[in-house]
């Protein structure tokens, strides 16, 4: 994968992410390794998108946890 680009509906985690200044928050850690592993890739882009955009994506995560939960 060269290229990630990433849509989130979360402004508050959008702006963490690209955020070039080392994260003091409660997720600091957190937020400082999803850094780290998106800026080890060219061409990594975080972006907002409004939850109603991003409506096929959550049924088909929500599908993907489903078949997952019911393997086990």
């Amino acid at each position: 994968m060269e290229k990630i680009h990433l849509e989130l509906d979360n402004k508050g985690v959008v702006a963490m992410v690209n955020d070039e200044r080392k994260n003091l928050s409660v997720v600091s850690q957190l937020m400082e390794e999803v850094k780290e592993l998106l800026q080890s890739r060219q061409g990594f882009k975080v972006r907002w998108a409004r939850r109603s955009a991003n409506a096929s994506t959550h049924r088909l995560a929500k599908e993907g946890v489903s078949i997952q939960m019911n393997k086990d």
